[in-house]
């Protein structure tokens, strides 16, 4: 049987991570999504260009060496573009009304 002691120690670490590194990317998203959100005819380049900024900051905020290793930076690139699009696809796409048929 585990120890209680560490459940509590599991809890204060994601705490501590959700604090230093869950937070501040919120609200990165958040900028980002409201910079691209006050174009005019918003396209699908914004919002991928924001999506792989924000993968390589937080690569790089994760990474304790001097540099992270070149598959990470392209790995968090490709899934910072992959949000992007997804964001863009689903929140600022321009809609196409379908007009009901008449019966």
């Amino acid at each position: 049987m585990k120890e209680p002691l560490d459940l509590l120690k599991v809890i204060s670490m994601g705490t501590f991570g959700v604090v230093v590194f869950g937070i501040p990317l919120l609200v990165l998203a958040s900028l980002c999504a409201m910079a691209v959100n006050t174009a005019k005819r918003p396209t699908w380049c914004g919002p991928v260009l924001g999506g792989i900024i924000l993968g390589l900051g937080f690569t790089a905020a994760l990474s304790t060496d001097d540099s992270p290793p070149i598959p990470f930076l392209m790995s968090s690139a490709l899934s910072g573009a992959i949000c992007g699009w997804i964001y863009w696809r689903i929140a600022i796409r321009p809609r196409q009304t379908v007009e009901p048929q008449p019966s």
